[in-house]
């Protein structure tokens, strides 16, 4: 039995996708929503997708600065939709999300792939832009590079997340 009706990663480091593949496999959920920035695309086939799938081909006519997508597998044919490039990719990631979760109403949870250093920005955004009726939880990728992050990275988190904090703030919370 499934423990979720949908698995989504986020774009970003190529651990996130394979973690995700392996939740998927393990039937953690019956479908797996991808989040493809524009310098993954040509890497996206090589994982090793449910199904075999080139997303280049249909990213090639965007412009590259517009290319982001959603990538849906389960439940039939691999679906692609574009989602909009703007500033601050993680906000604009969950807000693609929970507008996607808006159109497809039998999704009721989500289980949200991310790496470790960047959970508390993500659960921040999920927590303010995901549908309240909509239940999400997060799992973390934690790799070896993601264990010993740099002071610099870390530091840049956390600024990240300080402003994270202050354009949600303006925000109305969809969640209780």
């Amino acid at each position: 039995m499934n423990e979720f009706d949908l698995i989504f990663v986020l774009a970003g480091r190529p651990v996130r996708k394979i973690y995700g593949l392996e939740l998927f496999r393990a039937g953690v959920a019956p479908r797996i929503l991808f989040s493809v920035a524009r310098f993954e695309v040509r890497r996206f086939r090589e994982l090793a997708l449910p199904v075999e799938f080139d997303l280049l081909p249909i990213a090639l006519p965007v412009p590259a600065e517009e290319r982001h997508f959603f990538v849906l597998f389960g439940g039939g044919a691999p679906e692609v939709e574009r989602i909009a490039v703007r500033r601050f990719g993680t906000l604009r990631e969950v807000e693609a999300l929970s507008d996607y979760l808006g159109r497809h109403r039998e999704i009721r949870s989500v289980l949200v792939v991310t790496s470790a250093v960047h959970l508390r920005r993500v659960r921040m955004c999920c927590g303010v832009l995901l549908p309240r009726e909509v239940h999400f939880q997060m799992a973390a990728t934690q790799t070896v590079r993601e264990a010993r992050a740099s002071l610099l990275e870390f530091g840049a988190e956390m600024a990240k997340l300080a402003g994270y904090r202050v354009l949600l703030g303006f925000r109305r919370p969809t969640r209780v």
